[in-house]
């Protein structure tokens, strides 16, 4: 006799809910794999001018996949932007540094909306999966903040 404040779980649901488990301990992974390098990305943003290899600051390499997309940003989406609104200085190098901390954000903004879109549309919304991605966001609002700080200084310009 089964007893009844116990949830039947037949063999056919079984697979399903160790899949489900499994899928959601693999976002939380990748989760925990951007905090990371987050945590290392802004911690190396202070110190990336001062490590080279021949011409090659070895420490600025770390940057990179967030300063690609934030470049082209700031080139191909920013700073036509600010002409069509009319903010435009005339001049490229005004628009160029104006349009630093905009594109910046864009970079963030963007892949942390998808990463929100991806993890609702995955699965059900659990705590774990969403207090990782809150961390994640808390990491890159930090290494943002870090990178407009540090990111180009009188001796070093990374961004």
């Amino acid at each position: 006799m089964i007893a009844p404040d116990k949830p039947m779980v037949s063999i056919t649901t079984e697979p399903l809910i160790i899949e489900k488990q499994s899928e959601l301990l693999n976002w939380v992974r990748r989760l925990q794999v951007i905090a990371g390098y987050l945590i290392i990305s802004s911690v190396t943003i202070p110190f990336a001018g001062r490590y080279w290899y021949g011409e090659l600051p070895i420490l600025a390499l770390i940057q990179l996949p967030k300063l690609l997309p934030a470049e082209w940003l700031r080139t191909h989406v920013v700073m036509p932007l600010i002409r069509a609104l009319g903010m435009s200085a005339g001049s490229f190098s005004p628009d160029y540094l104006m349009a630093r901390p905009y594109a910046l954000l864009l970079s963030y903004l963007i892949p942390a909306v998808i990463l929100a879109g991806l993890l609702a549309t995955s699965h059900p919304p659990g705590r774990t999966i969403w207090r990782w991605y809150f961390i994640v966001v808390v990491l890159m609002t930090i290494d943002g903040m870090v990178m407009l700080a540090f990111g180009n200084t009188r001796t070093f310009t990374m961004y």
